[in-house]
């Protein structure tokens, strides 16, 4: 009798996992992504303006349903961040303002793994939805682009950022509330959104100034998922 009460605990627990891995949906998405950071309270009248930065962003997505329209949606993205400095002048050539300058454009790339609570609404086929949860990154690498403007743009350099020398913190916590449009087409889901990711650790201490920075950035981007039957 105890055997035979394993064996149903056990095909019931197999059967329970079965049909919630039957639900589950996994995918992949990619898009835009605009960067820039914030800078902490402090010596705010010598911090340089930063330039927000046009990147992209890539990765995995999955998505768990919990209650009546509710999911738990966790993905595993690679993401570039970061921001520009810029420095310009203007030179007379014949009574011809001529527009000379500098970028700087420093890049992070970052591992996130966002975890989010997903709540769908309208019908089965056509539902919008909204997002939010914590996502925790990780810095992989760092590089500095230099470009010059004279006319046109080139560039002048690329340069890799040592992140332990300069003391950057490779961990993030962040905050992220989105919304996006699903298509069921039941063999697969096809989906797009917008979203803001708000960085709530400093990262690093801007020199000569008392000034620390955080990420921050908008999503825009599309992906399909396809359901585990």
């Amino acid at each position: 009798m105890k055997s035979m009460k394993v064996i149903s605990i056990a095909a019931a627990l197999m059967m329970i996992t079965y049909g919630l891995s039957a639900q589950i949906s996994l995918g992949l998405k990619g898009g835009y992504y605009q960067s820039n950071i914030q800078t902490t309270e402090g010596l705010g009248t010598i911090t340089p303006d930063f330039l927000a930065l046009d990147n992209f962003t890539i990765g995995a997505v999955a998505e768990v349903p919990l209650l009546s329209n509710l999911y738990f949606q966790p993905e595993l993205n690679y993401t570039v961040k970061g921001f520009g400095l810029t420095a310009n002048a203007d030179v007379d050539v014949f009574n011809t303002p001529l527009p000379i300058g500098a970028e700087a454009r420093s890049k992070f790339h970052y591992l996130d793994v966002p975890l989010l609570a997903k709540a769908k609404f309208g019908q089965q086929a056509v539902q919008f939805y909204i997002t939010a949860g914590p996502s925790f990154g990780y810095a992989l690498s760092g590089e500095v682009e230099t470009i010059a403007r004279a006319l046109v743009e080139f560039k002048v350099s690329d340069s890799p950022i040592n992140l332990e020398s300069i003391n950057y913190e490779r961990f993030e916590v962040s905050g992220i509330v989105g919304a996006g449009l699903n298509i069921d087409l039941k063999f697969v889901q096809l989906f797009a959104d917008a979203r803001y990711q708000h960085g709530f650790t400093e990262l690093y201490d801007i020199p000569f100034a008392e000034e620390r920075i955080r990420n921050r950035g908008v999503a825009l981007s599309a992906g399909f998922m396809v359901p585990l039957q």
